[in-house]
């Protein structure tokens, strides 16, 4: 192949990433303080996964596994005043073909704080910024941040992660610290941001989303509730009318000790729907038809402990369970409708990793997946449903760095 000709027809788009690369995996690689008032900082992570059948983040069941999944980023903050601040991160991630490394704005924004004490301080953000969906959605591209090389994919469903990601608008947000313990609560509203192909097909619309966090004794008990509407508008026929709402309530909690955690998310209730599809009538001979609305109730929850076996290694156990149909757990009843595989319809993996820290900003990572069910896959790595199989297995090594 063709190397040369591929090369050649990309390499515009790889640019930044092997610039980004360079400095990141550079030996003299630090944080850098550019002023009293500027930061900037980094991370790159790469990967390995190879599965026992079905793709993910490429040709994961070849004999060779794969290598396309990496995480590439830099962002900058200023803050000239105590109360205002800037901020802005430029990323670049290949997923397979979920994702194909273009870089872009991961986010962009303005954070004002007018009111700031000892104890409480409320402000507002603009611009493009993280929802704050759960624990671990804020920061999820930064690999040294999240437990594991992927996080849970019942509640940080990758083949969604547009509609979860980031919002283009404003978010209000307060704190407050007392004896009892700290409170926050967040309350966003913007766009999601659409990829190009989405783009060509669908519009983005107000979105919403809301956290309530409640933290004891610096962090040792975490607890969270998040609310989020996500909304996007096709107009494209025979869809030309269509809209598409998430709706999701999800629930968090994390207890930490010295040497252990215990985390657990759940989602009760996941409501897809899908409305206002006509169906073109023929002029003369019969007219648009309006079908009913298309609602889809999903439940998706995990649970999973960390174990800190010496200073530098870590240790995971997780068991994560999604259902896109709460009611049909088995997936029957929507095979019997559709003509899918059974499977497609629900995932329930478990899963066992070890970390070790090479050094505070050097993380090495491996972790083995036994997977029951499809239900998360991403439809255009695996564009026939009835060629994926049930039963399968994944390990997965990431190398990963920040500064």
């Amino acid at each position: 192949m063709q190397v040369s000709t591929c090369w050649k027809s990309t390499r515009s788009r790889y640019v930044l990433p092997i610039v980004l690369a360079g400095m990141v995996y550079s030996p003299s690689a630090m944080a850098v303080q550019l002023s009293d008032t500027v930061q900037l900082h980094g991370f790159a992570s790469q990967a390995y996964v190879s599965t026992t059948a079905n793709k993910y983040f490429g040709p994961s069941d070849s004999s060779r596994g794969s290598f396309d999944f990496r995480e590439l980023g830099l962002n900058l903050s200023w803050q000239p005043l105590p109360y205002l601040q800037f901020a802005g991160q430029v990323g670049s991630r290949k997923a397979g073909t979920t994702d194909d490394a273009t870089p872009r704005i991961d986010y962009a924004l303005i954070d004002f704080t007018p009111y700031s004490s000892q104890y409480s301080r409320a402000g507002v953000r603009a611009g493009r910024y993280r929802v704050p969906l759960g624990f671990y959605n804020q920061t999820r591209d930064v690999a040294n941040t999240r437990p594991s090389i992927f996080l849970p994919e019942s509640i940080y469903y990758d083949a969604a992660r547009q509609l979860i990601l980031a919002l283009d608008g404003g978010e209000l947000y307060s704190e407050v610290r007392t004896d009892a313990g700290s409170f926050f609560l967040e309350y966003g509203m913007g766009r999601v941001i659409l990829d190009d192909e989405t783009k060509e097909m669908a519009r983005a619309k107000t979105s919403y989303v809301w956290r309530a966090m409640y933290e004891y004794d610096g962090g040792r008990i975490r607890l969270a509730v998040t609310g989020a509407d996500a909304n996007v508008a096709s107009f494209q026929p025979p869809f030309s009318d269509a809209k598409l709402n998430l709706h999701v309530y999800l629930f968090s909690a994390q207890y930490n000790a010295e040497n252990w955690s215990l985390t657990g998310e759940y989602i009760p209730r996941l409501q897809t729907t899908l409305s206002g599809v006509v169906v073109p009538g023929v002029p003369g001979v019969y007219p648009d038809t309006s079908l009913p609305d298309i609602k889809q109730t999903g439940e998706a929850y995990y649970f999973q402990g960390t174990y800190r076996i010496a200073e530098d290694w870590e240790a995971l156990l997780r068991y994560d369970v999604q259902y896109r149909d709460k009611n049909d757990k088995s997936g029957e009843a929507n095979a019997a409708a559709t003509g899918l595989p059974a499977h497609s319809f629900f995932t329930k993996d478990k899963t066992v990793g070890i970390g070790w820290s090479v050094r505070a900003d050097t993380k090495i990572r491996a972790e083995w997946h036994h997977l029951d069910g499809t239900s998360w896959l991403s439809a255009k790595e695996n564009p026939d449903p009835s060629a994926t199989k049930e039963n399968w297995d994944m390990f997965a090594l990431q190398v990963s760095y920040s500064f």
